[in-house]
Parts: C-alpha cells; structure tokens; sequence
C-alpha cells in the first residue's frame, strides 16, 4: 500500500519541493559552491546536539486561495505520474508551466509567486535526540510521532554516510545556499547534504525510483540549526511513497 507523510496532514510541502525546490534528477552537488569533503564532516559535527533538544515541526502557511491550487496541481501528479515524474526531471525549478499541470496559466504564476515567499509555521513541538556510539562520530537519531521518518537514522561523519529504513545516503558535501532555490526556504547559513537516487533514468520514467535527501545545517545568525528530510519512490511512473520533514530547534538548549 501506498504511505504518504505530509506535514499538518496535507500535500503542501511536499508540492512546493518537487514543483520549485528540488533539482531534475538525478542529483548532482553544486560543485561551485560545495566545500572539501573533510570539512562537510568536521563543519556537521560541531552542530550536533549533545543533549536531547526540542524541535518545532515547519510546515508552509499558504493562503486559503494557493492551497486550492495546490490541491488540483497534486491531483494532476496523481492523475499522470509518468509525465510529471518525467517533465520534473528534464526541467530545472520552478518547473515551466504545462497545461498538464492542472491549473490555468494564471493560476500557477500566483501558486510560484507565494510560494516563494510562503511563511513556514510551526505544527508541533517534539523531542529529538542525537544518541551517540561512545566516543565515534557516529549518531542515531531518535524520536516518535511526527519524527517517525528520520527515527532510527545514523549518521556516521566517519564513513560519511547516513543510514535509515530507507537506505544509505552519501554525504556529498556542505553548499553554501542558492537564494533563489534554497532547500525548503529555510534562511540557511549552510548545510550538509545527504542524498541518495537508485533506479533512475534521465529523461523518462524508470521502473523502479528511490530518490532520498537529508540536508542538516545552521540556520539565520547559528543560534538555531534545521533538518529537511524527504523520500520518494516511484514504481513505472506511480508514486508509491512520499514523505517530507522540516524541523528546527535553538543551539542552545
């Protein structure tokens, strides 16, 4: 059976990611702007919380009139998963308008323009904790509820890998953010990118897709830091998995 997680309950952030955040797959690491692969490690590490910390689960606050398009442009993907599993791939974001879309030209122009700037407001606060192995550089990552997506994630600043239910991701390096495509419009300083893409082929429909990125970094002036994680799965063009989270907690707990 197919499992979705959206935050609050709805397909909101998960729209706005796959439309005008996430780059055509498969992934590749802005390599002008990406750090030494030694200092993506050292730079992660300092961040990491000691203590457990409470963390406030962000999810997008649109306007009553870019929801209901939201709601039709996530009914278009349901209706044609093989094209827009294709047309996102060929296209850099925001994606060009396509009447297969779902809305009407004008719709989609005011969908981009909020989106753009949409709010992000706080759903739920709840307790994460960074469990440590001893004296490794090696994390589990623990939490219920909401969290259930990243509950269980290792993060091993060794290997430079991170492991969950989903498989291993790589740490491909820390970027410093693109302000015109900035992973899930959080004010980043920076941030560390874990990524992982099976089963994909450019250009077309795969049988077979698991796309996984988990980005960790401080956010505004370093006195708090967030975490996006987001799952995709596709089997022939169908999506048959969908989860995305954005979290943030203060520094200083």
């Amino acid at each position: 059976m197919s499992t979705r997680t959206f935050l609050a309950g709805r397909p909101l952030l998960a729209t706005l990611m796959l439309l005008m955040l996430s780059g055509p797959w498969p992934f590749t690491a802005p390599a002008a702007r990406a750090y030494p692969r030694g200092g993506a490690a050292d730079s992660l590490a300092r961040i990491i919380p000691a203590r457990p910390v409470v963390v406030e689960i962000l999810s997008p606050k649109y306007s009553q009139e870019v929801e209901d398009i939201a709601v039709k442009l996530e009914a278009a993907a349901r209706r044609n998963p093989g094209w827009f599993q294709a047309y996102t791939q060929r296209h850099a974001r925001p994606l060009p308008y396509h009447p297969n879309l779902g809305v009407t030209k004008p719709e989609y122009q005011r969908y981009l323009d909020e989106s753009a700037n949409v709010p992000l407001a706080v759903t739920q606060r709840v307790t994460l904790t960074f469990k440590r192995d001893g004296s490794a550089n090696r994390w589990t990552l623990q939490g219920w509820g909401k969290l259930a997506p990243i509950n269980g994630t290792v993060i091993d600043l060794d290997k430079g890998t991170a492991t969950n239910r989903r498989g291993r991701l790589d740490l491909i390096g820390t970027a410093r953010p693109d302000m015109q495509q900035q992973a899930a419009r959080l004010d980043w300083t920076w941030f560390a990118t874990f990524r992982s893409a099976h089963g994909l082929v450019k250009g077309a429909a795969s049988a077979q897709a698991l796309v996984a990125s988990l980005h960790m970094g401080p956010i505004g002036d370093g006195s708090q830091a967030a975490i996006y994680w987001s799952y995709r799965r596709f089997n022939n063009g169908r999506k048959m998995d969908d989860e995305f989270l954005l979290l943030r907690w203060n520094v200083a707990q």
